[in-house]
């Protein structure tokens, strides 16, 4: 098999819609030649890359359905759609996650602050996990046995934050005030990734992070010198919410 033959076949390859014989010789010329296997990897990877990126967000998954139609020929012969030259189709791409990064990065309606949404969905994830390592993190942490008269509920847990193309963790611990009402801390020890400008908010002088997520209100801030993000999660439109992130930023400095 040449390399041109390759190329013009390898997308429909990685996509499963060749014929059984054609998919068997894409994968013969793969097992014979390493470049062809190399190429063939980058390219599933980059693929792969691309959906993570645009399904990763619930609410892009329309408007990505949509653009995406609309980068495709109206010309479809029966039974399969054209397809752009693969060069045209990865720019494509480019500009799509561009344009959906920009989108969500602005908070810009249907998309919203990913990290904001993570940091609602770890502080009452109950899939968090208690442990060694949470207590490690904890005592990293810094984070205090009380804070603005509530007093913390433990274990520790270890939880996840995955959107777009970030993958991070954090430790996470609540707080039970002396009314028996709740709220959720979850501190990232280190990220290179904040939340979205439109959600920065001015207030006593410094810089926090503040939204309404998944019926909850949120209140983040940077911890660490700049380099991690701590949030505290409770009820929608509680603003004590925003006196325990105070209180909480106090005691980490």
């Amino acid at each position: 098999m040449s390399a041109s033959e390759f190329d013009r076949d390898l997308e429909a390859w990685l996509d499963g819609e060749l014929p059984p014989a054609c998919a068997a010789a894409m994968q013969a010329a793969v097992d014979a030649s390493p470049e062809l296997a190399e190429r063939a990897a980058l390219e599933r990877e980059f693929d792969q890359r691309m959906r993570r990126a645009l399904a990763s967000d619930a609410g892009s998954v329309e408007t990505v359905r949509g653009m995406l139609a609309k980068a495709r020929t109206q010309s479809v012969p029966a039974g399969r759609m054209l397809r752009l030259p693969r060069g045209a189709m990865k720019i494509a791409a480019g500009l799509l996650i561009a344009v959906t990064g920009g989108m969500w990065w602005l908070c810009i309606p249907p998309f919203e602050c990913a990290f904001m949404q993570a940091l609602e969905v770890a502080a009452e994830d109950r899939a968090a996990v208690p442990g060694a390592a949470a207590d490690e993190a904890l005592a990293r942490s810094g984070l205090p046995a009380e804070v603005d008269g509530a007093l913390a509920a433990h274990p520790a847990a270890i939880a996840t934050l995955d959107f777009w193309f970030w993958h991070l963790t954090g430790v996470r611990l609540d707080y039970v005030r002396p009314d028996g009402s709740v709220f959720h801390t979850v501190l990232c020890e280190k990220s290179d990734v904040h939340p979205s400008i439109r959600r920065s908010v001015e207030r006593d002088g410094e810089e926090w992070w503040m939204g309404e997520m998944g019926g909850s209100h949120v209140v983040a801030f940077t911890v660490k010198d700049g380099t991690g993000v701590c949030a505290v999660t409770g009820t929608t439109g509680d603003e004590s919410v925003y006196a325990a992130a105070k209180a909480l930023r106090a005691s980490l400095r």
